[in-house]
């Protein structure tokens, strides 16, 4: 039977992640159009006196931050789960004298880091666009941040970073790839021994494979173009920077990942050292196999072991990667974020903590997972309820969880024939 269209795909997932994947001919005339325009020289237009591009928008309450807002700056208001996320990871570090938001826009992460946590000294707002500086400052002094507790510059990130200066806590929240600061995102922190780093990916249709001759040139990496395309899109981005990371001596340790609406979120603390670096190095060298016949699939730690014969139905399986084949969120940290949480009202509670607990019950788990739809339309089988599936699957010695990644796809060490064995025949 043929494979669920890519639009499909994305409609299965949870709330988070039904953004990530979109594709059809609406999509791409969509992408098209925008390409020609990025291509043609920007033509300012007049602006009427109604329409001024400095003209202030109402003001929003965000956390404990008030933010301005203004037409020319850019505020993504359906970033707001991001960044709670981020300010509540922020929160269980330890001190951090120097935090840098790298594109900070109106100023929101940084202002909500340090505003929600005591561990945060020093906030630097960083942007290339003047009347984003012009703002974040505005922001700051309007949340009474003392003058001494934080700077407006400017500049290129790269540049910045170049520079030598230490940070204890870089944000990258580029727009799209975030790939071109990786170089000097890793160069940077010299005598350090240990920092950390929040990096936000929003090109998911290039990760996921729906754009894969981008893929190719931007992370150097094959994707599947699939219902686990979440998992092996993250996977990539993961390798992306362990890569960068190791070259410079650092060990890449992620301690919470996340993929959610059109964008991949890490949330990781670097450690220096050569032997750290070259597990990093080996980690990143991993490769996912998957069969689009029966969907039976694993994750392999080297090229060499790679097999394009499926041990199930004997199709020809397909391979992604090179991707990260580690953890991709640690225990510990997230328990930290769920106790916390509760110290934050003005958090919603409610889908934050719903994620974090999903995440906790899945990330010591194997690569991968099934896609219960997918499996009954190529088994025949009755859909049944993941939680159902779950309980039976742990009830016989395995281990079994919901995944974050989809909302109709279950985590599992069991075998596909056990999985299938779970599921009644039509």
């Amino acid at each position: 039977m043929a494979s669920a269209k890519p639009s499909q795909l994305a409609a299965r997932g949870p709330p988070w992640v039904k953004d990530n994947i979109e594709s059809g001919s609406k999509k791409n005339n969509e992408i098209k159009k925008n390409e020609i325009k990025s291509a043609l020289p920007v033509q300012e237009e007049a602006e009427s006196p109604e329409q001024k591009a400095d003209e202030p928008l109402s003001d929003v309450q965000e956390g404990l931050a008030k933010i301005q807002r203004r037409k020319n700056v850019f505020f993504n208001p359906h970033m707001r789960f991001c960044r709670d996320l981020s300010s509540l990871w922020v929160g269980t570090l330890p001190p951090l004298p120097s935090v840098l938001d790298g594109f900070c826009a109106s100023g929101a992460r940084g202002l909500r880091y340090k505003l929600e946590n005591s561990n945060v000294d020093h906030v630097t707002f960083l942007d290339a666009q003047p009347e984003a500086i012009q703002l974040a400052e505005s922001n700051a002094r309007l949340n009474n941040i003392p003058e001494k507790q934080f700077r407006t510059m400017r500049a290129d990130l790269n540049r910045l970073l170049g520079t030598g200066e230490r940070f204890d806590l870089i944000e990258i929240d580029p727009f799209g790839t975030p790939v071109p600061y990786l170089a000097a995102l890793m160069r940077c922190g010299s005598g350090m021994d240990e920092r950390y780093v929040s990096v936000t990916a929003t090109d998911t249709a290039v990760l996921c494979g729906a754009h894969a001759a981008a893929c190719y040139k931007v992370y150097a990496a094959r994707p599947l173009h699939s219902e686990v395309c979440h998992e092996a899109g993250l996977r990539i981005l993961l390798a992306n920077m362990a890569r960068a990371a190791a070259s410079e001596d650092w060990a890449l340790e992620p301690q919470l990942c996340i993929s959610h609406r059109h964008y991949f979120k890490v949330l990781a603390r670097l450690r220096k050292g050569a032997d750290g670096a070259v597990e990093t190095a080996k980690t990143a060298m991993s490769y996912l196999v998957q069969c689009k016949h029966c969907l039976y699939h694993e994750m392999h730690a080297s090229a060499a072991d790679l097999r394009t014969e499926c041990p199930e139905c004997g199709k020809r399986m397909e391979w992604g990667g090179p991707v990260w084949g580690g953890k991709w969120a640690e225990p510990k940290s997230i328990e930290r974020m769920i106790r916390l949480l509760s110290q934050r009202p003005y958090i919603e509670v409610g889908e934050t903590g719903t994620v974090l607990k999903t995440i906790l019950d899945e990330c010591e788990g194997p690569a991968l997972y099934y896609d219960l739809h997918e499996l009954s339309s190529r088994h025949k089988r009755v859909i049944p309820r993941a939680e159902d599936v779950v309980g039976k699957l742990r009830e016989a010695g395995f281990f079994a969880a919901r995944t974050h990644f989809s909302s109709v796809a279950i985590r599992t060490d069991a075998g596909l024939e056990d999985v299938l064995a779970e599921m009644g025949k039509r």
